[in-house]
């Protein structure tokens, strides 16, 4: 396994790593991509490099390191039943019930369960019971031979004889694998809601009207904020009037905090254009969430129903970021279905992204 040119934040788990070559070994890495780098739960050759197989440690140093703590040194005769042609584990093999389940799939390169036994193997195979389907309860039997136990959770289904994770199924009722909710069954944050079998932060919007053109500059402490955007809300309009209704604005992670929500209420505050085209709040003060200027724009001009917003904070209490891997951000115009919403990519993603750290944010 090489690594190298700055591929940062990489796992290696669960794999059968061996090297005939004399160099190299089991993982080579460069100094640019230890970041995030992890490794463990695999069987090696007892040869890795820090600097691209410039030199070679073994093992032990390795671990020195941090990594591999569960990792064991073994020869391809030991593993596979035929070196180079059948590469399924030998019964006795040290890889069997090695692995972690941390990331694992629910079944081998075969389509069979994992895990089979008292835990996930190393490997791209996992050890499957031989004696299913005799009729008779046999050791690691769980179920579907006469005398077995069967399976007791509603999460699995009996595969060859053993109780292997059932694929979740959002709707359900039950909360199964990486479900974290279900129906009848809510989300322990009782300020989130259940989205897709996921626990997330309720949506400010959910007209399904985009947001574009959005751009969002976010500073923690001191609290600053600029978001623009602009929005095609279908005529006739309910409820778009800011001096006499207001207008909200939600910006937050799906997940994790939930960043700034303020509603800026009608009334003092907003002044009109005459031809009540341009809205514009001012208040030096922030007195509601930070926010300091509002504009809104009646863009019918260009585009029928066409609303473009600009939003300016400063000077408010400090405020928690969203991961800048899942901002989003919605502006509630008029009635809650007369609002848009954007959700940027995470960082290096295409763009609209969002890039930055707990301290500052910026999204375009």
């Amino acid at each position: 396994m090489n690594i190298n040119t700055g591929s940062t934040n990489d796992t290696v788990r669960n794999n059968i790593l061996y090297n005939y070559r004399s160099f190299h070994g089991a993982i080579a890495i460069d100094s640019s991509s230890r970041t995030g780098f992890a490794s463990d739960h695999n069987a090696v050759i007892s040869r890795f490099s820090t600097d691209s197989g410039d030199t070679v440690i073994d093992l032990t140093a390795w671990q020195g390191l941090g990594y591999d703590a569960g990792s064991f040194v073994a020869v391809p005769a030991e593993l596979f039943v035929s070196p180079g042609t059948d590469f399924h584990l030998l019964t006795g093999s040290p890889a069997v019930d090695a692995g972690s389940p941390t990331g694992a799939p629910s079944d081998d390169l075969d389509g069979d369960p994992r895990p089979v036994g008292a835990a996930f193997d190393v490997g791209t195979y996992e050890f499957q019971l031989t004696s299913c389907g005799n009729n008779q309860a046999d050791p690691g039997e769980q179920c579907g031979d006469p005398g077995t136990a069967g399976c007791a959770h509603p999460c699995t289904n009996c595969v060859q004889c053993i109780c292997a994770a059932a694929q979740p199924m959002c709707g359900d009722g039950l909360v199964c694998g990486s479900e974290e909710c279900d129906a009848g069954h809510a989300c322990a944050d009782t300020g989130q809601v259940c989205q897709d079998c996921r626990c997330v932060n309720p949506p400010a919007c959910t007209s399904g009207i985009p947001l574009t053109t959005a751009t969002l500059g976010l500073r923690a402490d001191p609290f600053r904020l600029r978001l623009k955007g602009e929005a095609l809300i279908p005529k006739p309009w309910q409820g778009v009037d800011p001096p006499m209704n207001g207008i909200r604005i939600s910006v937050d992670g799906v997940t994790g905090s939930r960043g700034l929500d303020v509603t800026i209420p009608g009334g003092a505050g907003w002044t009109a254009s005459p031809a009540l085209t341009r809205w514009t709040y001012t208040d030096r003060t922030g007195a509601h969430g930070g926010i300091t200027r509002v504009t809104v724009r009646d863009r019918s001009r260009v585009a029928d129903g066409l609303l473009a917003v600009v939003l300016k904070g400063g000077g408010g209490a400090a405020i928690a970021l969203p991961d800048a891997g899942a901002t989003r951000a919605a502006v509630v115009l008029g009635t809650a279905g007369e609002c848009a919403a954007i959700a940027w990519n995470p960082p290096g993603g295409d763009r609209p992204r969002c890039d930055g750290d707990a301290a500052m944010l910026t999204c375009r």
